[in-house]
């Protein structure tokens, strides 16, 4: 499910950096593109390296990083980092202790976490939580939740 949704996304954002209406079909690179994406989130847990990455889908760590940039509009860097914030912020609604969140997201030092987190969502992670947490008990989530 994810990896579909991941692909939807990925033509999605072709779709709108290109500013054409025509239908971009389902090429080689894009497969490329699934299968890279498929293991970053299989692997987000741990040190991702583009040479690993590009290894996977034979290619060369140049040929992945330009290809993957013009599929998605986005470098796989930035990918790597924007999934491992989203998995990051579902994860502190969890509970969770910061220091276990951050590891299990593959980030190697709380610092990075951190900043990362703080300039992705203009929020520090711990405000995040407290945030979430408090909404839930103010009942902010009440009617999603209630069973009839």
């Amino acid at each position: 499910y994810n990896a579909s949704f991941c692909s939807l996304m990925v033509l999605i954002n072709r779709e709108l950096e290109s500013n054409e209406s025509e239908f971009h079909p389902i090429t080689f690179e894009n497969e490329l593109i699934l299968e890279a994406g498929n293991y970053i989130e299989d692997h987000l847990h741990e040190r991702l390296s583009v040479d690993d990455i590009a290894k996977h889908v034979s290619l060369s760590a140049s040929r992945l990083h330009h290809v993957f940039k013009y599929e998605t509009g986005i470098s796989i860097l930035k990918y790597i980092n924007k999934k491992r914030l989203a998995k990051a912020k579902e994860l502190l609604k969890t509970g969770d202790a910061i220091i276990n969140i951050y590891h299990k997201c593959g980030f190697q030092d709380y610092t990075s976490f951190f900043r990362a987190f703080k300039k992705e969502y203009n929020i520090t992670p711990k405000e995040f939580q407290n945030k979430y947490f408090e909404a839930i008990k103010n009942g902010f989530f009440e009617e999603k939740n209630k069973v009839d």
